[in-house]
């Protein structure tokens, strides 16, 4: 649950502001479903012998490298050494802490 309200707050911020993406709006929608439905867990059927339990938002979102590649460009005038602006990913991973790699 404290995973979903650090994910979900700066993504609440950026409403809050009135500046938020659709990817934003729709990511915030994804860890508040999450955190309703763990809110729910004894409600459902079959509780406290089973259990059926909600994946975390970043594993729905983990496969969409679009906005990912998006924010890698966006973040090279940054970064500095990175630079994306005409090549493709050639592979993806994600590690033990949901963070999507690429390797270009």
């Amino acid at each position: 649950m404290n995973e979903a309200a650090l994910k979900a707050a700066p993504l609440q911020d950026a409403v809050d502001l009135k500046i938020a993406t659709d990817d934003e709006r729709q990511r915030l929608k994804a860890w508040k479903l999450y955190r309703v439905k763990l809110n729910r867990i004894e409600q459902q059927p079959g509780f406290p012998a089973q259990v059926d339990w909600p994946k975390p938002s970043d594993q729905s979102t983990v496969n969409t490298i679009g906005f990912s590649l998006a924010w890698i460009k966006s973040m090279r005038f940054i970064l500095g050494r990175v630079d994306v602006s005409h090549r493709q990913p050639q592979e993806s991973a994600c590690d033990s802490d949901h963070t999507l790699i690429i390797a270009f």
